[in-house]
């Protein structure tokens, strides 16, 4: 018999397994690469095709970014796209952090239903999530906790 704890790392071991990067792009941060679809925001039609093609890439997990300091890192739907029958535990209390974080942060989702975010591909780890709306890391299990507390539920 597995614990839950264990039943999640193993499905996040699966996780890890589903990232299978074709191509690696380059970039300072994550801010600046996605900060390029900010000159488009007024004019998507204006979006050069290279530029559509590396996202499509990203989205599809075909592709990682990578950072000076080596890590690599995933966008959100290259897991959520593997997972279309909500089998994996790991991504589906993934998804249901990002939610949460959403919620408590007051972003707008895309048609997706969630904003972007991205993920260290070595780790997958839900305490350093990559969040393109605030611009910086966030740990979505603190985020979680704060749903909790204000919820009026115990967060531990």
């Amino acid at each position: 018999m597995t614990t839950r704890g264990e039943d999640l790392d193993r499905d996040r071991i699966k996780a890890l397994r589903m990232i299978a990067p074709h191509r690696a792009i380059e970039t300072r941060n994550i801010e600046t690469y996605w900060g390029r679809w900010d000159r488009f925001s007024g004019d998507p039609g204006a979006t050069p095709a290279s530029l559509l093609d590396e996202a499509e890439e990203l989205w599809g997990g075909k592709a990682v970014l990578v950072l000076p300091d080596g890590s690599r890192w995933v966008h959100v739907n290259a897991l959520l796209r593997n997972d279309s029958g909500g089998d994996n535990r790991y991504i589906q209390r993934l998804l249901q952090l990002l939610l949460g974080h959403m919620t408590l942060r007051e972003h707008i989702g895309t048609g997706s239903g969630l904003t972007d975010f991205s993920l260290d591909a070595a780790s997958l780890d839900l305490r350093h999530v990559f969040c393109h709306e605030c611009t910086r890391c966030i740990n979505l299990e603190h985020d979680a906790a704060e749903v909790d507390f204000a919820d009026g539920r115990d967060p531990r």
